[in-house]
């Protein structure tokens, strides 16, 4: 009995470490590990407490792209990004990119949208072009 208590023991230890490493290799790397949550809610955490600066290397896209990190900030800033929403739905679209489904009520309107997500250098950053941005942050983005 004590030997069968022990290898029961030893079995619990030991997957917990598993899926203690795979959790680790998963953090960042896809839309559904950010601290516990996904790549909107993170972003809107750290938008909630000002940290734009830090939302930054994790927006990807022609949006972006030529904007310099002060522009970028300064855009979130300005936008509006405060409103409540739920993870609907996901789908993998290749082992690099993924489909995210949202859904929001903003001025009294339930609204679904989608946003996609690109594994970048080893990082899940989320895609902007400049209708994602627009629908993501609720703001008119004048190119």
């Amino acid at each position: 009995m004590k030997h069968l208590s022990l290898l029961v023991v030893i079995v619990l230890l030991a997957s917990s470490q598993a899926s203690g490493q795979q959790a680790k290799s998963c953090h960042l790397k896809n839309p559904l590990c950010f601290y516990g949550n996904d790549i909107l809610t993170y972003l809107q955490a750290l938008y909630n407490v000002q940290q734009y600066e830090k939302m930054i290397p994790f927006l990807t896209g022609p949006f972006v792209e030529k904007k310099d990190r002060d522009e970028i900030a300064a855009w979130i800033e300005n936008s509006e990004f405060g409103y409540t929403f739920k993870r609907t739905g996901i789908r993998q679209l290749n082992d690099r990119k993924w489909s995210v489904t949202f859904r929001r009520t903003y001025r009294l309107q339930d609204q679904t949208f989608k946003i996609t997500c690109v594994l970048e250098e080893g990082i899940c950053r989320l895609y902007l072009d400049k209708q994602a941005a627009e629908t993501i942050f609720l703001l008119s983005v004048n190119r």
